[in-house]
């Protein structure tokens, strides 16, 4: 038969979704009439986005391919020990992660998406790093978000879209949360201490909003990955896009 036009997510553990809301699935619900390619890889940052996966997504030869991804490069601009794991295990040359090297990969990536598919491409803003929205972590990621829109608009090509991913999100939490209620919420800086929970939870089949509940979280089940609800958000912007080119 027929080969379906395919639709490739690129991304980090978010978009991998072995522990985080399953938008690429919601997705591929919605739109069964594209073949989904999910591309996300657990703790890869930039660098290995750069030059790796995107040959990948080129071998596809997609129509359309959504990029959320960096959310590994901030966490580690935000507390160098959390980079060094990423520096080691994805042989990052340079040895650092830092804002110029995200501004530099983002760009390549989009560039080479550009030159080397002819698909649409989505680029999100990153999701918050926990949903204190004015915590430290997260001026890391409004930082990290205006390079990607700066990014997005610098392309100039009618084929890029920004998806406001975080725009979204918080939307969402100032319309059904309160400002005590984000500020009692798990921090990113302590994500790790839900991860046996969450796995304990998802093994007894509990959805990732019961897993984030406990922790104070309407979007998020651990402060870094999406619920169900989060992942719903990013899925229906997704399918809008893919409506709307």
């Amino acid at each position: 038969g027929k080969k379906k036009p395919a639709l490739v997510f690129l991304g980090d553990s978010i978009t991998h979704q072995t522990l985080s809301g399953e938008f690429c699935k919601m997705v591929a619900k919605a739109k069964q009439e594209l073949a989904i390619v999910n591309c996300g890889q657990n703790s890869i940052a930039t660098d290995t986005v750069l030059n790796e996966r995107v040959d990948w997504v080129i071998a596809c030869d997609p129509k359309y391919v959504s990029v959320m991804i960096g959310t590994n490069d901030i966490k580690g601009i935000y507390k160098p020990e959390w980079a060094e794991g990423t520096i080691e295990n994805f042989s990052i040359k340079e040895g650092e992660i830092t804002f110029a090297t995200f501004r530099r990969n983002m760009t390549s990536i989009v560039a080479n998406l550009i030159k080397f598919t002819d698909a649409k491409i989505a680029i999100h803003t990153l999701p918050p790093m926990g949903e204190d929205l004015e915590c430290e972590a997260n001026t890391f990621i409004y930082k990290a978000n205006s390079i990607i829109k700066e990014v997005v608009d610098r392309a100039k090509s009618p084929r890029v879209t920004l998806i406001d991913t975080f725009g979204n999100l918080e939307r969402f939490l100032l319309e059904t949360t309160t400002k005590e209620q984000r500020e009692k919420g798990l921090k990113v800086d302590n994500f790790g201490d839900a991860k046996v929970s969450i796995a304990l939870k998802r093994l007894v089949g509990m959805g990732y909003d019961a897993c984030g509940k406990p922790f104070g979280l309407a979007i998020m089940c651990d402060a870094l990955h999406l619920n169900d609800t989060g992942a719903k958000i990013v899925a229906d912007a997704v399918v809008d896009w893919i409506g709307s080119s």
